[in-house]
């Protein structure tokens, strides 16, 4: 017979440990040049080595710019670069 609390789900940690976080802390740590997509993605990836990879790819690209900006109040935007920066 199978123990009930084998079937429940494994909490994921706190709620600033998670793909939406680490795309916002990764915006805050850019700078003026801003940062990538792409290496977000890279970071991502390196962070969360078991989840789907194309499915962190469209979380990125549904957030940024639009939803994180509105989420977090604050404006993020695409330099000429085509990176991405939080403008204070």
């Amino acid at each position: 017979m199978k123990d009930k609390t084998e079937n429940k789900k494994q909490p994921r940690g706190r709620a600033n440990s998670g793909v939406k976080f680490t795309i916002f802390e990764a915006l805050q740590k850019a700078g003026k040049n801003g940062i990538s997509k792409d290496k977000i993605h890279e970071k991502l990836v390196k962070t969360f080595p078991d989840r789907n990879a194309d499915s962190m790819r469209r979380t990125l690209n549904s957030q940024i710019p639009g939803k994180m900006s509105q989420q977090r109040n604050v404006k993020i935007t695409r330099l000429e670069n085509g990176n991405y920066s939080i403008v204070s």
